[in-house]
């Protein structure tokens, strides 16, 4: 016995089943990217506890190379090593 060739309408209705499948994977998978995004977004802040808007501005305003308080060492002027001071 051999099968039927598929008709018309059965060809229509497989391709509508796929069309829907590749819609249905167009949408979802932006929003498993958004929705990843978000997550970082509200996890890093509290996993890394840095923020951004604590400033002290003296500190700003000091030349590079300088250490901070906040890196467990006083502000002082940085140390040279014997290949900066044979270059002066």
């Amino acid at each position: 016995m051999t099968a039927a060739p598929p008709t018309i309408a059965m060809q229509t209705m497989q391709r509508a089943q796929r069309a829907r499948r590749a819609v249905t994977a167009r949408i979802v998978v932006p929003l498993i990217v958004i929705a990843l995004f978000i997550v970082g977004a509200v996890i890093v802040p509290i996993l890394y506890g840095y923020d951004p808007l604590r400033t002290d501005v003296i500190l700003r305003l000091k030349p590079p190379g300088r250490r901070c308080p906040t890196a467990r060492s006083p502000c002082s002027a940085p140390t040279r090593s014997a290949r900066t001071s044979s270059l002066r």
